[in-house]
């Protein structure tokens, strides 16, 4: 391109040359800048062997690490539920033999595994709880078979009744006891002593 220095000066020429290398650099990086992508992702498309082998191996231990205390806390859970039904059921026995004024009991079956309740029309089986919940306390205690409120709303029996529950692990124990005056106390054992 030829141009006339005296009409637009030297400053005009250098601009334009500046603006054509840019202008035709900016061209060339255009064409080639979508290739370079793609030839950049085919390299970067997956994940390498060893990566996926650590990942894996991460994934392991960390479910080696939980899986035991995931399990434990269900059963625990299943048992806790199991006495927080039997201490509400017994409380609504005690209400019901007020309201009825009579006598209701709660009949344990210890070899099947749950109680009736015959003025309330309630069956509870211990099999319906997660972990496996069974009557039977830490050092071998009996559980009661039946747990009585007169229309008074007191228990029939002057020493304190127990109902003991456990997991089939017999990992956590607890006791449900029924006293006189009709209270309901629930206890867990740590090792040693009721709590």
């Amino acid at each position: 391109m030829i141009v006339d220095e005296n009409r637009h000066g030297t400053g005009f020429v250098s601009y334009l040359s500046v603006t054509t290398v840019s202008f035709l650099r900016n061209m060339i990086l255009e064409k080639h800048k979508d290739q370079a992508w793609r030839i950049s992702m085919r390299n970067k498309a997956g994940f390498s062997m060893l990566e996926l082998m650590i990942v894996i191996g991460i994934i392991a231990i960390l479910s080696a690490i939980t899986v035991p205390n995931i399990i434990g806390w269900y059963r625990h859970q299943g048992l806790r539920s199991a006495v927080v039904e039997l201490q509400s059921n017994l409380q609504l026995v005690k209400l019901a033999a007020v309201k009825q004024n009579q006598s209701c009991s709660v009949n344990i079956d210890t070899g099947v595994g749950s109680y009736v309740i015959p003025c309330l029309n309630k069956t509870v089986s211990l099999g319906s709880y997660s972990g496996g919940v069974v009557f039977g306390g830490p050092n071998g205690e009996a559980t009661d078979n039946i747990v009585t409120y007169k229309s008074s709303g007191t228990s029939n029996s002057a020493a304190p009744l127990s109902v003991y529950l456990t997991n089939r692990d017999s990992t956590g124990f607890y006791r449900v006891r029924v006293f006189l005056p009709g209270g309901v106390v629930t206890s867990k054992w740590d090792g040693a002593n009721w709590k």
